[in-house]
């Protein structure tokens, strides 16, 4: 599987950075040092960033649900929050309306999820620092 560009906002870039001091996950370390990093007021709507809300249609059953992508910390803080230190986490990251993703499930098998929208994307709302 071909793994796409990634492309972050600097405040993302910087708090993930964070994040990942403290983690051992070499494969979003590796993602984030070769991401595009674009100030928060010129990526495009499109593309999953931090605390975007997005739904999911895992393929081929189709059933929506939305989730937030969250840091670690904010995973127990709502509903439908996904760790972006999980699978489906870091293929949220970075992906765009419309795109096709794929994620490990717990029981090891990968599943493919269709990123139907992205209701709600902090930069396009103005929400720089959340």
């Amino acid at each position: 599987m071909r793994i796409r560009e990634l492309i972050l906002t600097e405040l993302d870039a910087v708090r993930l950075s964070r994040v990942l001091d403290a983690q051992a996950d070499r494969e979003l370390v590796e993602r984030i040092e070769a991401a595009d990093v674009v100030p928060g007021d010129r990526i495009a709507a499109d593309v999953v960033t931090m605390s975007s809300r997005v739904t999911l249609a895992p393929l081929p059953s189709g059933d929506e649900r939305t989730v937030t992508l969250a840091y670690p910390g904010d995973v127990g803080a709502g509903a439908e929050r996904v760790s972006v230190l999980s699978p489906l986490g870091r293929a949220l990251l970075g992906a765009r309306r419309g795109e096709e993703i794929d994620a490990s499930l717990p029981d090891g098998t990968r599943r493919r999820y269709l990123i139907v929208a992205i209701p709600y994307q902090p930069e396009a709302a103005g929400d720089y620092l959340t």
